[in-house]
């Protein structure tokens, strides 16, 4: 019997090979991790720079635009030139004279087109492409928080289901001690035949109990694994713990990235509205040309001009004001989604602060429950020891106990899933890890 406690030992030990000697991993460093390895999260962060550099390019809008160019060209012109003060002299009769110019080679013109009024079109165009980089900011702020969300269950998951492990190997130790007791007791003619068989079945069914926990442990760490990009696990020093009302801070005013990305589309929309209106107005100018090649020079163009213009498109066969119509359509859109948003974010914080608040107290409840079977779990044994108990009493009792120690690791990690709802419902999801506490790196060691 003492071998087969030793190699039951031996497995247990070989149950976390990936907590002895690995450097310990908070939950902001896995935090960290995750979002190193995340190419969702590094495309989103390229799409952010793609919107940043567009909206840099609209800075511009209202410089000169200053175009050169040059045209390789040969043509003839005739000139007519007639002398009509030729006339005037006596004895003299009207001269009439065709010059012929003939040219080639390039021409160069160097023009500038200074915008002076567009409509509020460029305004427009500027205010919609910061919109864009505003919306950009708050999609890659969601998809952070929902990279953070994921650590935060897998995480916990994974210490939750150690725990849950340790729960088990604790309980099938305590049964093969007392297995081992009532095979004694049953040599000894203390106790009868069936109670060292129920002392047996109890061991075995706790075994498999503790086998089972071992495969959830391994697929949540597998899961957690992937998600950090690495094939080992360390130790993980943020437990499952309880975290008091009083130890939040107030998010105050702070918007939530999803009602900022709602407020930025609807600036789009708007500024839209403002530039397709705008085609249906005259556009004003300043503009200059000047020849580079005056040679090359038509004789009839000036050498250099300057002036101001206006341009109005009176038709271009697109129904501009079904566009302007379209883009308040699409703000109207925006607005109602961020009512909705608004109001699932209140349903959500209230939720989420409800179910927190009541994990607190089945915690509080639960903890004179766990004390209470515990102490009868002793005296079981004890009555057991003396003949006053039967050993299905005394397995009946470490199974509550474990039942109860299970209970609360689960209430532990419903607890702060209620705490990450409520948190995130707040846009505050990245101020959890600052609330949680970590645990010393000598409890991986102990382990």
């Amino acid at each position: 019997m003492a071998r087969r406690i030793s190699a039951t030992v031996g497995i247990c030990l070989l149950s976390w090979p990936l907590l002895l000697g690995a450097e310990p991993l908070s939950l902001g460093q896995a935090q960290q991790r995750a979002q190193s390895a995340s190419g969702a999260l590094q495309a989103n962060v390229y799409e952010l720079q793609a919107w940043q550099e567009r909206a840099s390019a609209t800075q511009w809008l209202r410089a000169p635009r200053v175009t050169w160019s040059a045209t390789g060209l040969a043509y003839e012109k005739t000139i007519d030139v007639q002398y009509q003060g030729a006339a005037l002299l006596p004895g003299m009769t009207q001269l009439a004279v065709d010059e012929v110019i003939a040219q080639q080679g390039v021409r160069s013109q160097l023009a500038v087109q200074l915008p002076v009024y567009t409509g509020g079109r460029i305004s427009a165009t500027q205010q919609q492409a910061a919109a864009r980089v505003t919306q950009a900011e708050a999609e890659h702020a969601l998809a952070m928080e929902q990279v953070e969300r994921r650590v935060i269950d897998r995480y916990f998951d994974v210490q939750l289901a150690r725990e849950l492990e340790r729960i088990r190997w604790e309980t099938q130790n305590v049964l093969a001690g007392h297995r081992h007791r009532a095979e004694r007791f049953e040599q000894e003619g203390m106790v009868s035949r069936l109670q060292a068989m129920q002392a047996h079945v109890a061991h075995d069914q706790s075994m498999r109990q503790w086998r089972a926990a071992q495969q959830q442990r391994f697929d949540a760490e597998s899961a957690l694994m992937s998600l950090l990009g690495t094939t080992e696990l360390s130790c993980l020093t943020t437990p499952l713990q309880v975290v008091k009302v009083s130890d939040l801070s107030d998010p105050g005013d702070r918007a939530h990235p999803a009602m900022q990305a709602l407020l930025a589309a609807e600036r789009q929309a708007v500024a839209q509205v403002t530039v397709e209106r705008s085609a249906r107005k005259p556009e004003v100018f300043a503009f200059g040309v000047a020849e580079l090649n005056r040679s090359m020079a038509a004789l009839n163009d000036p050498d250099w001009a300057v002036g101001v213009g206006m341009q109005w498109q009176l038709s271009s066969g697109v129904n501009r004001r079904a566009l302007a119509q379209a883009a308040e359509a699409q703000a109207s859109q925006t607005r109602a989604l961020q009512a909705q948003t608004q109001q699932d974010l209140m349903l959500a914080r209230a939720v989420g602060q409800g179910r927190f608040e009541h994990s607190i107290e089945a915690l509080h409840w639960l903890t004179s429950d766990l004390a209470l079977t515990e102490e009868n779990a002793r005296l079981q044994e004890a009555a057991f020891a003396a003949g006053q108990a039967t050993s299905l009493d005394v397995t009946d009792a470490w199974l509550q106990v474990a039942v109860g120690r299970l209970e609360k690791a689960q209430l532990q990690h419903q607890h702060l899933n209620a705490l990450a709802d409520w948190l995130q419902a707040q846009g505050a999801l990245a101020d959890l890890d600052s609330v949680l506490m970590t645990s010393s790196t000598s409890l991986c060691e102990e382990r």
